[in-house]
């Protein structure tokens, strides 16, 4: 039997399973009987429960008891009502069967979870370790950086230290210095007294090397009753072959020029302090010392 009727007239009809509730609606030709309609709704009840509970094998129609609403005269049609519904009531075995369907699908997902769980647990526990491990790496590792950190102040104090004994020593050096400026003034002005006299000695030495290469005794002999021209030029030409002087260079030699003039009032502007160092710069042992002590003390007045 059909469980739908395919005619362009009809009417729905519901077929209801009491126990447990399961209900669906078909259609129906509505000249069919109210009798014919119960026992097709009955057919379908059947096999939907058999298709939903998964019963094999499935219910027998025949087994269920029906009511069916609105309580009319079976052999009306079905067109007649403005809607037919049928409660169908299994039998006990099939309320047996369905009820073991339930039971059998409560034990099936109590098994399912205890399996899920399993695999949950199995999934978890190398996730667990895998936590356990790296809160060990990061306690290792705040360890290492609380060590870290004891050395960095550790290494600190020591720069603040350094730091300290550092400003202490400049600030003792910055005192030496202060104490000691007049000694670094009288150390200057003997620089420049100095340097114009070595150069001044530089000009007297060439001077010498060259009365050497004449044989003459000295300059004054060697210059006579010369004009400076003439005396450039005698000098340039025995000194050809033994040197490079050019006769600009030897013209500056034989003249009195700055370098000389310098040399000559540095010689005359020493102050008694800067003469008093010097004469304490010649070695105790040699006679010059004792000489210019007596000098000095002649000319100053006092001792050195």
């Amino acid at each position: 039997m059909s469980s739908t009727i395919n005619n362009s007239e009809q009417t729905p009809v519901t077929g209801i399973l009491v126990t447990p509730f399961t209900s669906k609606t078909w259609l129906m030709k509505s000249s069919a009987s109210i009798e014919q309609a119960v026992a097709c709704l009955q057919f379908n009840v059947a096999k939907l429960a058999s298709d939903t509970f998964a019963l094999s094998p499935v219910l027998k129609p025949v087994e269920m008891q029906s009511k069916y609403y609105p309580a009319l005269d079976p052999t009306k049609a079905v067109g007649d009502t403005s809607g037919l519904t049928a409660l169908v009531s299994p039998s006990e075995l099939q309320n047996l069967r369905i009820k073991q369907f339930f039971e059998g699908l409560k034990s099936s997902d109590k098994g399912e979870q205890m399996t899920q769980s399993a695999a949950i647990d199995d999934q978890l526990k190398p996730l667990l370790a895998a936590i356990q491990d790296l809160q060990a790496k990061l306690k290792d590792v705040n360890a290492r950086a609380d060590a870290q950190e004891e050395r960095a102040d550790a290494q600190e104090e020591r720069a603040d230290a350094l730091e300290a004994k550092a400003d202490a020593m400049k600030a003792q050096l910055d005192k030496e210095k202060a104490e000691r400026q007049d000694e670094i003034a009288a150390i200057r002005r003997l620089t420049l007294l100095i340097t114009p006299l070595h150069l001044r000695v530089l000009l007297d030495m060439a001077q010498q090397k060259i009365l050497e290469h004449l044989k003459a005794d000295s300059w004054e002999d060697f210059r006579a009753e010369k004009n400076l021209s003439q005396l450039v030029e005698d000098v340039f030409e025995k000194l050809s072959g033994h040197c490079h002087l050019s006769r600009e260079a030897i013209l500056f030699l034989c003249s009195y020029n700055d370098v000389r003039k310098a040399g000559n009032k540095a010689a005359h502007t020493a102050k008694q302090e800067e003469i008093r160092n010097a004469v304490l710069t010649k070695p105790l042992e040699r006679g010059e010392r004792r000489h210019l002590e007596q000098i000095f003390e002649f000319t100053f007045g006092e001792t050195v």
